[in-house]
């Protein structure tokens, strides 16, 4: 290879055409001289093209050249330019950043007479520079309109970031805490020590007892005053030093609140007891006084029957009969009330052995109207409390047996099916059906849709049945048609795996015929 410099040996210049940077050498005139292979590769141009051109012309954007020329006459005091940033360009017209060094060759005498340029391409630098600030920026609106203090730490405790959410919280502005040991100025003393000692453990190996834990803790504000906490701290290496960052929340309010509340628990449960006392006394002062007009009215028919008028003893049973029913009437209200009070915790139920004891409490019943109960023949397992879901088969069975066609003897069909992790049992029956105006009202306590005199009953059945199946966390639900019959569907919980189909996709009208 030939000397460009008219000076120095092959060698030298075959060790700056294997070098990573760019070279390229420039006469006082502003001609190029010579090119390495790394510049060839970086803007493509061969040698020959190169040659006897001006940098300014071939290398760099023109936007940059005014720029470069500037910087060309700063070498004539002799003093090496360095690291000056260009927006070069290729022979194809691709732009991307370049770094460039200059200074001047001279020779023996001192005079100059050749300038050189070493040059790199910095297009990942800039790039990494670009996503760099772009994730600060993130950081930096994401941390200025957070709720939570982010407080960042050297290893020796120094504070070396706080947020605007930290001055709310703690009252001290960025310039009073920069640089200073926040143990002693927001911790409580009691927590002195162990901070310390964590501390230690901290700078050496990066972890502690608050690093990927939330703790609750204990600070003090500017003022003085201490407040509840929780703090959860990461931890990261730079340049071989710990530095801690710090997420810490006030949390005095949820504090507040879960005093709040276990306050109104404690009331809530002074108040159901005061309840509970209040229902047992009047069970047991209401329905004596009840038990004692009906066994007087009792005597007085026995015993004085012939001496009175048949509207006396009409009067007589009346007033017997309205004290059973205010006798039903509280007993009902009683069972409404101890749903959630008096349940048992839910257990694994057999549906049909529970249906069969509700069946066995209505025989009576089914006998004397000659209706028929059938159940499905698969079953399903379900969490419940058996007793009040006993409660509840026997009040839907018992309605299909009460508000039946006169035409008809009353047909009532129990079965479930599965949907997804719930059991769906239905009720249906052939009976006089209800209007559709009426079916969201008919679960609200002492809402009959007919007279006493043609269906007995206090109107509180469904009532209890909805709460019942809502302290299970289930659902019920009634569909009807008038003169067609009514089928009734609740949920609970599945137990397991029943050994029946799921649900079919298409159903038709199943009422009892």
């Amino acid at each position: 290879m030939s000397d460009p410099s008219g000076r120095g040996t092959p060698e030298i210049w075959a060790i700056l055409d294997n070098m990573i940077d760019g070279i390229t050498v420039i006469d006082l005139q502003g001609r190029i001289t010579y090119i390495n292979r790394a510049t060839i590769l970086q803007h493509g141009y061969t040698m020959d093209e190169a040659l006897g051109r001006t940098p300014a012309e071939l290398f760099l954007d023109e936007r940059e050249i005014p720029k470069f020329l500037k910087t060309m006459d700063l070498l004539s005091s002799g003093e090496p330019i360095l690291a000056e940033e260009f927006i070069a360009k290729k022979k194809d017209g691709t732009c991307f950043p370049t770094s460039v060094n200059l200074s001047v060759l001279k020779d023996s005498d001192g005079k100059p007479h050749r300038i050189i340029a070493v040059h790199r391409d910095i297009t990942e630098r800039v790039l990494a520079e670009q996503e760099l600030h772009v994730r600060e920026e993130i950081f930096r609106n994401i941390s200025s309109s957070a709720q939570d203090a982010i407080i960042m730490m050297n290893g020796d405790g120094s504070t070396f970031y706080w947020n605007e959410a930290a001055e709310k919280i703690f009252g001290y502005t960025k310039e009073e805490v920069l640089g200073r040991e926040l143990h002693t100025l927001l911790g409580p003393e009691r927590y002195h020590q162990a901070y310390r000692e964590g501390l230690a453990a901290f700078q050496e190996t990066g972890s502690g007892p608050a690093v990927k834990n939330t703790l609750k803790l204990a600070a003090i504000r500017k003022d003085g005053t201490e407040f509840p906490i929780e703090l959860s701290v990461s931890s990261v290496k730079i340049k071989g030093e710990w530095k801690a960052i710090g997420i810490l929340r006030d949390i005095t309010k949820r504090k507040q609140d879960e005093m709040r509340l276990k306050e109104l628990n404690a009331e809530l449960r002074r108040s159901n007891r005061e309840l509970a006392d209040f229902t047992y006394m009047v069970s047991h002062d209401l329905q004596e006084p009840l038990r004692k007009l009906h066994s007087f009215g009792q005597f007085l028919m026995e015993d004085c029957a012939e001496a009175m008028t048949e509207e006396g003893r009409d009067h007589i049973l009346r007033m017997q009969s309205a004290a059973l029913r205010m006798k039903d009437l509280i007993h009902h209200l009683l069972e409404l009330s101890r749903v959630r009070t008096r349940g048992s915790r839910p257990v694994t139920i057999g549906p049909r052995e529970i249906i069969e004891r509700a069946l066995g409490t209505l025989g009576g019943r089914i006998q004397d109207c000659g209706g028929e109960v059938t159940v499905g023949a698969e079953m399903p397992t379900a969490m419940a409390d058996p007793v009040q879901v006993e409660m509840v088969f026997q009040n839907l069975i018992g309605n299909a047996l009460k508000f039946r066609s006169p035409d008809r003897p009353p047909q009532v069909t129990v079965s479930a099916e599965v949907e997804g992790s719930e059991v769906v049992f239905r009720v249906a029956d052939n009976g006089i059906g209800i209007e559709k105006r009426f079916l969201e009202k008919i679960f609200t306590a002492f809402q009959r849709l007919h007279t006493r005199d043609k269906y007995e009953g206090t109107g509180i059945g469904l009532a209890l049945c909805e709460k019942i199946i809502q302290r299970h966390g289930g659902r019920i639900w009634a569909e009807s048609e008038v003169g067609r019959g009514s089928i009734f569907r609740f949920t609970l919980p599945l137990a397991s795996e029943p050994e029946l189909p799921v649900k079919k996709e298409e159903k038709g009208d199943d009422r009892p015929g």
